[in-house]
């Protein structure tokens, strides 16, 4: 395990870790990508990321990719890379080839969507 030094801290209160634990969110992903993101010259939310999470994205792919436009100078919108990435592409690969990310060439991973719950019809023109 490796360790932190005791001035890389997020301070959050008290309640808000304990909402964080009812909604089974890990609060040390949400704070390593911060981190990661804030390393690379971008503020994030940490209730940005969390929403990001429980809507069943990649936080830690996301302020990777986040960075990665940044030192290129592609648009960092928040809304943009987060569509992105909850459409099911791969946000680092996005922003490492892309000139404009909301011009994605080529569809989505196909291992990375989840499986339609039963029931559940299938999409039609």
């Amino acid at each position: 395990m490796k360790l932190r030094p005791a001035y890389d801290v997020l301070v959050i209160s008290l309640s808000e870790r304990i909402v964080f634990f009812l909604r089974r969110v890990p609060y040390r992903v949400l704070k390593r990508a911060r981190d990661l993101a804030k390393t690379g010259g971008v503020e994030l939310s940490i209730h940005d990321l969390e929403t990001h999470y429980l809507c069943g994205g990649d936080v830690i792919e996301l302020a990777e990719a986040i960075v990665i436009a940044k030192r290129r100078g592609l648009a960092t919108e928040w809304r943009v890379w987060t569509a992105i990435d909850l459409a099911g592409y791969d946000t680092r690969h996005v922003a490492s080839i892309s000139d404009d990310p909301r011009r994605v060439v080529g569809g989505p991973n196909s291992a990375r969507y989840r499986r339609r719950p039963e029931g559940m019809p299938r999409r039609t023109k």
